[in-house]
């Protein structure tokens, strides 16, 4: 049985999460005794239910903006706070693959500025965006086609909120997320502010283990970013993201 015992003393039951995590568990088996692997989306909205996603991929999230307290009108990173995201939009704590399903249909009238806060929003909690919904799909799957461009598998990761000395960045509001690894890797910056930010980037490449001679590419604009002694300068808009190919030469 699932539940609680309330204010008054009394037994209150809720959704029967022994018997959906033992549901997904018989998918997951069948899916391997027939095909030899599995793969599973879970879409449950605002609802991370822990013992059922033991044997699940993906998390599909996201639909609970669309109304209430909590919905999304313009910018994702207006609505939602830092313990929010690490909590239900990351799958640091969890393992699976967060999959944000957006809310940005013509009812919302978002603009181009709305999904790259969005993209950036969710890109520094290590998460993706489904194009579904949005007035601006082709701009949603851009983004995500240049992120994906660079090989991520096996990868270390480095989050904003480690405050690890590898990695400074200034100021407080431009929050990174560095995935890296011998070969280089990509390192994606949100300006968490409305201001315009000229950010600085403070890399140690040699305890990251990066080569020596490092030379970093803007995904978007396809343009060369000067490092000097392992450190990058470069504006950043307000609620704004760059996206930034490492590779060592």
């Amino acid at each position: 049985h699932c539940g609680y015992v309330n204010y008054r003393g009394q037994w209150t039951p809720r959704l029967p999460l022994f018997a959906m995590r033992q549901m997904v568990k018989r998918i997951n088996r069948l899916f391997y005794d027939t095909h030899g692997k599995s793969f599973i989306r879970w879409h449950c909205s605002n609802q991370i239910l822990v013992p059922v996603m033991s044997f699940i991929n993906i998390n599909w999230d996201g639909e609970n903006y669309a109304s209430g307290p909590l919905r999304v009108s313009e910018f994702y990173s207006k609505l939602l706070n830092e313990e929010r995201l690490q909590a239900q939009h990351t799958g640091v704590p969890f393992g699976f693959a967060p999959d944000l399903l957006p809310e940005f249909d013509g009812a919302y009238a978002p603009t181009p500025a709305s999904v790259r806060d969005m993209m950036g929003l969710f890109m520094i909690h290590d998460s993706t965006a489904s194009p579904a919904h949005s007035a601006h799909d082709s701009l949603i799957r851009f983004l995500q086609d240049k992120r994906f461009g660079v090989e991520l598998a096996n990868k270390q990761v480095l989050y904003y909120w480690n405050n690890d000395p590898r990695l400074k960045v200034s100021p407080a509001a431009v929050k990174p997320i560095l995935h890296f690894g011998q070969d280089g890797g990509l390192l994606v910056l949100f300006n968490w502010s409305d201001d315009p930010v000229d950010a600085e980037v403070r890399l140690d490449p040699a305890r990251l283990g990066l080569g020596g001679n490092l030379a970093v590419r803007d995904l978007v604009s396809e343009m060369e970013c000067p490092l000097k002694d392992g450190t990058l300068r470069l504006p950043i808009l307000p609620r704004d993201l760059r996206m930034l190919q490492l590779k060592c030469k």
